[in-house]
């Protein structure tokens, strides 16, 4: 069932809008990463004193109450954690950069060579728009797989939206 609407076409001020949202959530969830990245590299690289430099008052700082608070692991478990936690964010992470980085280079071939496409370089280049856009917006399916697949707590919230439960 389809509602047989595209609000783009409603007018004007609606296509700005929804351009305005599909950009930037497409860039927010890339410094979301970012953020989580550069907060689990300060927890590897500086396990004592990367708990006070990325602490909770530097992050809703930095991005407005999106990250949470480091914990530097003082266990075997936790050490565990932070190991697995580490390996699915470097996952993340090329993950992300082999799906962004084609379109990239396609945006900045296409700003030098759309003046001269004609015929079938242009065909060409509407073809690459597609792969590359398919590309793009393939890499949130996947991190969500790459969620369920490692994370626990992610797994069992998931099930209980599923599911209409409350979570624990």
């Amino acid at each position: 069932m389809t509602f047989d609407i595209d609000i783009r076409h409603i007018g004007n001020t609606f296509c700005k809008i929804h351009t305005w949202i599909l950009y930037f959530s497409l860039d927010f969830s890339a410094w979301i990463q970012v953020a989580v990245t550069v907060e689990r590299l300060c927890a590897v690289w500086y396990p004592v004193s990367g708990k006070y430099k990325c602490s909770r008052h530097t992050a809703v700082r930095a991005i407005h109450r999106h990250i949470s608070p480091l914990t530097t692991p003082s266990s075997v478990t936790q050490s565990s954690k932070l190991a697995s936690m580490s390996i699915t964010l470097f996952t993340l992470n090329s993950v992300f950069l082999v799906c962004n980085i084609p379109i990239s280079i396609y945006l900045i071939q296409y700003e030098h060579l759309r003046d001269t496409l004609k015929g079938r370089d242009s065909a060409f280049f509407n073809m690459m728009w597609a792969i590359v856009n398919i590309l793009m917006y393939s890499n949130n399916a996947i991190s969500f797989v790459l969620y369920i697949l490692s994370g626990t707590k992610f797994r069992k919230e998931f099930t209980a939206m599923l599911c209409c439960r409350e979570s624990q």
